[in-house]
């Protein structure tokens, strides 16, 4: 089983000008965690 561990992204992402495709980002998380799921893995 794998696990993926989200931290908190607001933070870093949203504290002063733009350092990141802020939605490439969370589309990304949100891929790597549907496939986590789909596995049987966990999010935390």
């Amino acid at each position: 089983m794998d696990t993926l561990i989200v931290v908190d992204m607001q933070v870093g992402l949203l504290r002063g000008p733009a350092k990141h495709n802020l939605q490439g980002v969370i589309e990304h998380i949100n891929l790597l965690a549907k496939k986590v799921r789909d596995d049987g893995g966990q999010i935390i």
